[in-house]
């Protein structure tokens, strides 16, 4: 039955002549010695085969990097659940240099476990603000401008003057900074009346979608820890 050569030629692919015999009158011998110069095609025998079959320095595929995924709820509560004793410690130390020995003690007197709830939502309102404090010295030119009797032009570049001194970031950072302080303490009430399943301030937490490395990191602190310069 026909077939074809299929012996290697010059050009690199296999002999497509159709023959009878074992090759064709040309390939008797073997394959020809190819032209110089590399074609970039594949023998023919090769390039039918899947690349599973070829081997392993035929075929390197890289994997993709993987991103490090966000903590999840339950990850989390095991964490805060595990937290070792002198944790409770460091957040104490931590709030009594930050508002005093008697603010912190009067806290302290408050706790139960419907605390975390009221914390959870002075969180929510100071980032709230947070979003709109770039808008307050625009706004607050603004009106000093109008009450002053001052034009529309002129109330409107005191607002683009005001807008554009770049004093809020300080502002936002503090006002973030103090959220995430309140959550902190949200977390402390709810390990020290044993109520990490609901804690809301823990469920706030999470919802940052942050890797569970930076999640254990700010758990230790009240104040963000400044990323090394």
């Amino acid at each position: 039955m026909a077939h074809y050569c299929d012996v290697e030629t010059q050009e690199g692919g296999g002999c497509r002549r159709r023959v009878n015999a074992a090759t064709c009158k040309d390939h008797v011998n073997g394959p020809v010695p190819r032209k110089s110069g590399r074609s970039n095609r594949a023998p023919v025998r090769l390039r039918n085969l899947r690349p599973e079959a070829l081997p392993h320095k035929t075929v390197q595929m890289e994997a993709a990097p993987a991103e490090k995924a966000s903590i999840t709820l339950l990850d989390a509560v095991t964490i805060v659940q595990q937290l070792p004793v002198d944790w409770r410690g460091k957040i104490a130390e931590q709030s009594v240099r930050l508002v005093g020995r008697e603010l912190w003690g009067d806290f302290l007197r408050q706790r139960t476990a419907g605390l975390c709830h009221p914390l959870a939502r002075t969180a929510r309102e100071l980032l709230a603000i947070k979003a709109t404090v770039g808008r307050l010295p625009g706004e607050a030119a603004t009106g000093a401008a109008r009450r002053a009797g001052a034009p529309p032009a002129v109330q409107a570049m005191a607002e683009r003057f005001a807008s554009g001194l770049g004093i809020t970031t300080t502002i936002e950072q503090k006002i973030a900074a103090t959220a995430h302080a309140v959550r902190v303490l949200g977390v402390f009430v709810c390990v020290i009346t044993d109520a990490v399943p609901s804690c809301q301030c823990l469920k706030d937490l999470v919802a940052e979608n942050m890797p569970r490395e930076e999640f254990e990191t700010k758990l230790w602190h009240l104040m963000e820890p400044r990323p090394p310069t």
